[in-house]
């Protein structure tokens, strides 16, 4: 077992020694979930059967025991203080986390699935109410898409029009909190883009799949269900020939504005790298700000790419903001030097010391 600290632990180790695969454990630890997949399976070494991690986390909500593992066949396990626990639960212990990494470029350069990933993961982890919106819009969304299926190919006894209400009453609150955390979220990359890339400007915008009122006040949940509904209704036989439904927050996309262009198109690699830094600010601010005590921050290898004054001026952000991990092949890598308090830890072979 680690006793790690509280504030700041620097993560060392060659390529391949098993870096990112603690990185990769505490955060599942606290998420329930992988930072890169969407299998708990993959996270399995190829030669065993499961993977079983076990913690402790002191919060002002107070001492959690965690248990979390998962087997080959899928089997999986979670539990706090020794009783099984579900999303509500990680929730309701204060149990955040950001993790940083090179692929957060993805959120930028990636397909819509990336942002909406990026968002949804914030509004998840400050609030039940969306988590659950959340997860009826995608069951209700699979049932549709199934009956669409179905009905195309002949099969009697689906009926998609059963989902249109279910879809648009969940959906239209899931796009009504991601065009709330866009304002929320707006004013921070606006400040935090002025402290890593003088002179720039960054924006965001909420781009819905269906047609919504122009003004974004407009566009409260009951206006956004009565349209969604319709569109859902008035595009049934197309989807019936698509065997999906074509739009609903499934099919959003947010848009960041460099200097007034879309980063999307007309980002350059630094460019891209200075929006993950500013939209990584703002979810760590946004997370800290929901319940006091700031998230778990896990850093692999993320400060690779960035020159020394930016590195200087992440560090100096996120310190104080929450317990940092910092993962990287040494200290210059990662500019840890820039701090004496802390503890240094080093891993080869899958083994850590201090």
């Amino acid at each position: 077992s680690v006793q790690f600290d509280g504030s700041l632990n620097l993560i060392l180790g060659r390529n391949g020694q098993g870096k990112t695969n603690l990185a990769e454990a505490i955060y599942y630890l606290l998420r329930r979930k992988s930072p890169r997949t969407s299998s708990a399976q993959e996270l399995i070494s190829l030669d065993k059967d499961f993977f079983f991690i076990k913690g402790a986390l002191f919060a002002e909500t107070g001492e959690y025991s965690l248990e979390a593992g998962c087997a080959r066949s899928g089997d999986k396990t979670y539990k706090v203080n020794g009783k099984k626990a579900g999303p509500g639960r990680v929730r309701a212990a204060g149990l955040r986390a950001s993790y940083i990494s090179l692929e957060d470029t993805g959120i930028i350069t990636g397909s819509p699935s990336a942002r909406r990933e990026f968002f949804d993961d914030i509004l998840v982890q400050r609030s039940d109410e969306y988590a659950y919106n959340l997860s009826q819009y995608e069951k209700a969304l699979a049932r549709r898409n199934l009956s669409l299926k179905m009905t195309r190919q002949g099969k009697r006894g689906y009926d998609p029009g059963l989902w249109d209400s279910p879809c648009a009453k969940y959906g239209s609150r899931v796009m009504a909190a991601r065009e709330a955390l866009c304002a929320e979220m707006g004013p921070l990359l606006s400040e935090y883009i002025t402290v890593f890339s003088k002179g720039a400007s960054l924006g965001i915008s909420y781009e819905p799949s269906i047609a919504a009122p122009a003004d974004p006040g407009a566009r409260g949940e009951n206006i956004l269900e009565n349209i969604f509904l319709k569109y859902l209704q008035d595009n049934k036989e197309n989807d019936i020939i698509r065997g999906l439904t074509e739009a609903g927050p499934h099919r959003d996309d947010m848009a960041f504005l460099y200097n007034g262009k879309d980063a999307r198109k007309f980002a350059s690699q630094g460019e891209t790298r200075m929006v993950v830094l500013c939209l990584k600010s703002s979810e760590i601010t946004l997370l800290g700000g929901f319940a006091g005590a700031g998230p778990v921050i896990i850093m692999d290898d993320f400060m690779l790419e960035l020159d020394a004054p930016n590195k200087r001026r992440f560090l100096e952000f996120v310190r104080g903001r929450g317990q940092l991990f910092i993962c990287g092949v040494d200290e210059t890598a990662v500019g840890f030097k820039a701090f004496e308090e802390g503890k240094k830890f080093l891993i080869e072979n899958a083994e850590i010391t201090i």
